[in-house]
């Protein structure tokens, strides 16, 4: 642990995320491997109802046409920008007495 793939995270809060998820198991001693917690399963999806499925795709409709709209207002406010003039220089003054004039 001291000088590998973690050596870094010794004391820091990645330590275990480090030795558990990115370590690969081999590297890892017998007396490391079995103070670690025991990984998890991944989960299966649970079902979801038809009813959440719709709405699940009314929102995904309802965000892409939102996005949809906004990028063309985008378009919109980019063609209709007028270029700025460019300010004219002044020549610069000494900052003497009658410069004004």
């Amino acid at each position: 642990f001291a000088g590998g793939t973690c050596g870094g995270s010794a004391f820091t809060d990645d330590a275990l995320l480090c030795l558990t998820s990115w370590m690969n198991p081999a590297d890892v001693s017998e007396a490391c491997a079995a103070a670690l917690p025991a990984k998890e399963e991944a989960k299966e999806e649970e079902e979801v109802d038809e009813a959440t499925l719709l709405k699940r795709a009314r929102r995904k409709h309802a965000r892409k046409k939102a996005a949809e709209q906004v990028r063309k207002l985008n378009e919109k406010n980019d063609k209709s920008a007028k270029p700025k003039k460019k300010a004219k220089k002044r020549k610069a003054s000494s900052g003497g007495y009658g410069d004004d004039l």
